[in-house]
């Protein structure tokens, strides 16, 4: 009996053991693949920032969590063909609202208030209409600012102030239009996609070049892609400069440290040749409203652009323009102690 109570033991023991060393060697290729993954992310991320803001990633992750979450939550609901069409009708006359946008300020705000109270009427009927509208404008509202702005630069000013007042009404609005322009406007993050062995095209594709043949497939030129980019980089500008300018005024929800963020964003990965053209289309809208608020940091940031930034920014037909005016606009400033501010021209010819 002793014996075999002895040999049970032994056996139970000896499992016990096999388990043991069963978990231990399961916790080791799980810890290995844990390192693996660990340092393969180490390594993506090394290689992405020189291309790319690691925080720039991080904040665009954010904002894309939340369109996934529209896609997932609310878009589905549009294959209802009844709701579709209630959507739709309620749509248009926030379009219609957008294409009257002028370049003055009272025009800017009555139809601020117009799109302000259409949306949030649509709110009490149905949230999911109400998400669906507010994706559906932040879109309208950007491509036609782009258009807008890359043809005439001071509309920056009066977008930035209608962005202001609808972000500071409807907060959801905010988040959707610039989930929207982080996602049209790589360069936001930034992210200039040029590091990952990709191809050409698809280089272009992730850098938001548009086609100009849908059946061709033939890219925009870059000339074209750039000023499309720096229309996006002057709106932002002159969003995050906007202050209350009426004692009705709400205050700017996405205020100059935004734009203080960005500038310190872009300064941190290598320039390409678009660079000096988005830091001059920034700067020149709120450098000044940078400087104003960041006195010392802005001096030290704008000294860093001219003296590092610019000399190792590679050169191409495309940006000898841009190139040149940064540097001129920057030489002023040091000369003068005055950083010049593009005139919201509209309001100086009334």
């Amino acid at each position: 009996m002793e014996k075999e109570k002895a040999q049970k033991e032994a056996e139970v023991k000896a499992q016990k053991a096999k388990a043991q060393k069963e978990l231990e060697d399961k916790q080791k290729v799980e810890n290995a693949a844990k390192e693996k993954k660990e340092l393969e992310e180490k390594a993506r991320l090394q290689e992405q920032s020189t291309s790319a803001s690691i925080s720039g990633l991080k904040l665009h992750e954010e904002y894309m969590k939340k369109l996934e979450y529209y896609k997932q939550h609310y878009k589905p609901k549009l294959q209802d063909p009844k709701f579709r069409s209630t959507v739709f009708k309620e749509r248009m006359p926030i379009k219609r609202f957008l294409k009257q946008l002028q370049f003055k300020r009272e025009v800017v705000d009555q139809r601020f208030v117009a799109i302000r109270d259409r949306i949030l009427a649509v709110k009490q009927q149905s949230e999911e209409a109400y998400h669906i509208l507010l994706n559906c404008t932040a879109k309208d509202f950007l491509k036609q600012a782009r258009s807008e702005i890359s043809s005439i630069s001071w509309g920056a000013y009066f977008y930035g102030r209608f962005a202001m007042m609808l972000g500071s009404a409807i907060p959801e609005f905010m988040e959707y239009l610039l989930a929207r322009l982080y996602k049209r406007c790589p360069y936001m993050i930034p992210n200039y996609y040029d590091e990952s062995g990709l191809s050409l095209d698809e280089v272009k594709k992730r850098q938001r070049y548009e086609f100009v043949d849908d059946e061709k497939k033939d890219f925009q030129t870059v000339d074209m892609h750039y000023n499309y980019q720096y229309a996006y980089i002057m709106f932002f500008a002159a969003l995050v400069q906007m202050t209350p300018q009426l004692p009705s005024d709400p205050q700017n929800p996405h205020g100059i440290q935004y734009g203080w963020l960005w500038l310190a964003r872009i300064c941190n990965v290598p320039p390409r040749p678009i660079t000096p053209g988005l830091v001059y289309s920034f700067l020149q809208i709120a450098g000044r409203p940078l400087l104003q608020s960041y006195p010392r940091q802005a001096l030290k940031v704008f000294q860093l652009i001219r003296n590092d930034m610019l000399p190792v920014t590679p050169k191409s037909r495309e940006n000898a323009s841009p190139l040149n005016e940064l540097a001129r606009f920057l030489d002023d400033f040091f000369r003068t102690g005055e950083m010049s501010k593009m005139p919201e021209k509209a309001e100086a010819k009334a």
